[in-house]
């Protein structure tokens, strides 16, 4: 899998359960808007930013 976030609401890619190219809705939601911040900081367990 593949994604390539242009700003958060853009971008391309290519995932393994989708034939062709996905769009930029899809990977906006995937990694878009928060770049898998919020996955990462589960992962290690590290302190919430407050925005």
């Amino acid at each position: 899998m593949i994604a390539v976030p242009l700003g958060p609401e853009g971008g391309a890619g290519q995932h393994p359960s989708v034939e062709g190219v996905i769009g930029p809705e899809t990977v906006a939601d995937l990694k878009g808007r928060t770049l898998l911040v919020d996955t990462f900081t589960e992962h290690f367990d590290a302190p919430v930013a407050v925005a």
